[in-house]
């Protein structure tokens, strides 16, 4: 992620010349992303919800924004003093900002009591394809299998 590029550089971890560039679209598509964000959720079984729910309004709004602008988090709330703040930042690449604006974010792992579960067995199943230790397709093969024993085992 972005905080953690910035955070290695400046402990002399890599030197990667770094950038922002928008994924490639559909021709006639809006353009949209894949969001690895920190979901700013209240979990059904907190026994704060107020309190929960005044964080999730701050964190939406535009000083929440800022604060995790200046930490290198993207924020759901996205204004040009979000933007500002992320030049801000040393090390920050800023040549292509505008790549970080789009109409649709999907999440990768929308909030569900699930998403751990099954965002590890993903995890495993693309470590053992990105190594050679399993073809690509019996990687998804066997993403569609554990998938639904998951689901079985949790219902």
């Amino acid at each position: 992620d972005m905080q953690a590029l910035l955070l290695d550089e400046e402990q002399g971890l890599h030197n990667v010349n770094w950038g922002i560039a928008r994924l490639p679209q559909w021709a006639g598509l809006p353009h949209a992303t894949i969001g690895n964000v920190t979901p700013v959720v209240i979990n059904a079984r907190t026994k704060h919800q107020e309190a929960a729910w005044k964080l999730v309004k701050f964190l939406s709004g535009t000083e929440g924004a800022s604060i995790l602008a200046e930490n290198i988090i993207v924020p759901g709330y996205l204004d040009s003093s979000v933007f500002d703040k992320f030049a801000q930042v040393e090390g920050f690449p800023n040549d292509n900002m505008g790549a970080l604006v789009t109409e649709t974010v999907y999440m990768e792992w929308p909030p569900h009591s699930l998403s751990g579960l099954l965002g590890k067995m993903v995890e495993e199943e693309i470590v053992l394809a990105m190594t050679e230790n399993k073809s690509v397709d019996d990687a998804i093969k066997d993403m569609e299998l554990r998938r639904d024993e998951i689901i079985l085992l949790n219902q």
